[in-house]
């Protein structure tokens, strides 16, 4: 992968053209808002932090980019570096200063953005009184993912660090950006490699059909994408006991809660087949691995959920056919979409309307420059899907949320769903050889 010519205008990936088509048929919405908040405790050098979000931005492309008309199609325009200023608000002449920076950073990941006129990431401090501050940084998703937003946390804290101290960035400048990936994922996969990995996809998902969960209200003729959340934890046992059962079964926890959740939609719906959407980090160059961009794809699991068979035997399943969709996951979801010419329906998403995604927590920026760091949830109050279970392991177990679309169900539904997804994951660590049909979900 090579730099291309200096350019402020380039053709978008196949994620950010998806992306973009989504923010045409639903302008102003914060459903593909990505969020993150940092607490930070300490004595807080302003201007260092300012100086490090713009060298973030500087250094990365990605970040400068904006959306706009070309000849053929949409184009990225990237905008010159430029100082950047820190928003800052200052909240301690309030009652309950702590509680109001909460409400304004979820506040702040529900606020649209504009693709056109950009800029596609926003940065706010907000100070809570003594040393304690919040810093709220928001990006569109056409611009990052999960994987890049740990980039920026992590090179923040090294910017910040550097600066406080009076040195220069000790990062080196990057040899290529997310728009070569682009360029060259477009060139490698025209090159036949798209149709060798399509002809997977057309057989995988012939003749899939909507999944049908009964809702507390009728599906509106276009999503509403108002999200709501319900967060849970696995009892310490189970999380062990289900660790040991992925090693034993040559799987994953990821395939074991993978086959929880498609059993529980099996369960709900009625249904011996389910499709679930599953993301994934689509860097397998080692040059992608230092930038931010919108890199993620997001790969379709098919699989039969037969009541005789046993937990067990689901596992085996879900792990074959993910590693089966695994080495053909270089065909852009928008482009299995476009294969397999589906109806468009704006009150679903085409293939799925669930999706599940396992985060293994590394061990986060705890100090910096003097300064005390602790991740903060950061909602955006928006979904773009019917269910979203995202599931996270760390050293202290195994945790996870359940985002729901709330135009469709009520929160007393949400948690009667993670509860059922608890005695799964329950039966499944305590007894994996009982069939899925004699699993008693209360």
């Amino acid at each position: 992968m090579a730099r291309a010519p200096d350019a402020r205008r380039r053709k978008l990936s196949y994620a950010q053209s998806r992306l973009w088509f989504l923010d045409r048929l639903e302008p102003g919405n914060a459903a593909y808002n990505v969020a993150t908040a940092l607490r930070l405790s300490g004595d807080l050098d302003g201007p260092a932090l300012g100086r490090a979000l713009s060298e973030l931005e500087r250094r990365h492309e990605a970040l400068r980019a904006r959306f706009v008309p070309g000849p053929d199609g949409p184009e990225q325009l990237f905008d010159p570096p430029r100082p950047r200023v820190l928003e800052t608000e200052d909240l301690t002449g309030g009652a309950e200063p702590w509680r109001e920076a909460r409400r304004r950073v979820a506040e702040e990941a529900g606020v649209p953005f504009d693709l056109e006129r950009g800029p596609l990431w926003r940065a706010r401090l907000l100070r809570a009184g003594g040393s304690e501050n919040i810093l709220s940084i928001v990006l569109h998703h056409a611009v990052t993912d999960g994987w890049s937003m740990d980039l920026i946390v992590r090179e923040l804290a090294t910017l910040y660090a550097a600066f406080t101290e009076g040195r220069e960035s000790p990062l080196a400048d990057l040899p290529i950006q997310y728009a070569d990936w682009a360029a060259w994922q477009r060139a490698w996969l025209e090159g036949g490699e798209l149709d060798r990995q399509l002809a997977y996809w057309r057989r995988e998902l012939d003749g899939v059909e909507p999944l049908e969960i009964p809702t507390d209200r009728p599906r509106p003729s276009r999503r509403g994408l108002r999200g709501a959340s319900f967060g849970f934890a696995i009892e310490p046992e189970d999380a062990a006991a289900l660790t040991r059962l992925a090693r034993s079964e040559g799987a994953t926890l990821f395939h074991l809660l993978l086959a929880c959740f498609q059993a529980l939609l099996a369960r709900h719906a009625g249904v011996e087949e389910v499709v679930v959407g599953t993301p994934v980090a689509n860097r397998s160059l080692e040059e992608a691995e230092p930038l931010v961009g919108c890199f993620a794809n997001t790969l379709p699991v098919r699989t039969q959920v037969e009541p005789g068979m046993t937990l067990r035997a689901l596992v085996q399943r879900v792990r074959d056919k993910t590693l089966d969709a695994c080495a053909h996951q270089d065909v852009p979801f928008e482009s299995i979409v476009e294969a397999l010419d589906l109806r468009r329906d704006l009150s679903r998403n085409p293939l799925f309307d669930a999706l599940f995604v396992l985060q293994h927590a590394g061990a986060p920026v705890a100090a910096v420059g003097g300064l005390r760091v602790e991740p903060l949830p950061a909602d955006t109050g928006a979904t773009p899907f019917d269910l979203t279970l995202a599931m996270a392991e760390s050293g202290q177990g195994i945790f996870g949320s359940l985002l729901y679309d709330a135009d469709l169900f009520d929160a007393a539904t949400a948690q009667r769903f993670v509860g059922h997804f608890g005695e799964l994951a329950r039966a499944l660590a305590r007894n994996p050889d009982t069939p899925l049909g004699e699993v008693e979900l209360g």
